[in-house]
């Protein structure tokens, strides 16, 4: 729940999230949460043009 919604984000696995991000920001995309890296994983959440969010993680 988020925000007394229910809500799913589905997570993307790519190669490179620096260019992910900025491939989906030149796209249309918004990103809506920039990359954080935590130890193992760098993830961001961007949204299209319509306001669909998704996950994008890299490993590593």
């Amino acid at each position: 729940m988020q925000g007394g919604s229910p809500l799913v984000t589905f997570f993307v696995g790519v190669d490179d999230i620096d260019a992910a991000v900025s491939e989906a920001s030149r796209l249309g995309g918004t990103v809506v949460q920039p990359t954080m890296r935590v130890p193992g994983v760098a993830f961001a959440l961007i949204a299209d043009p319509a306001g669909q969010v998704v996950g994008l993680a890299q490993q590593g």
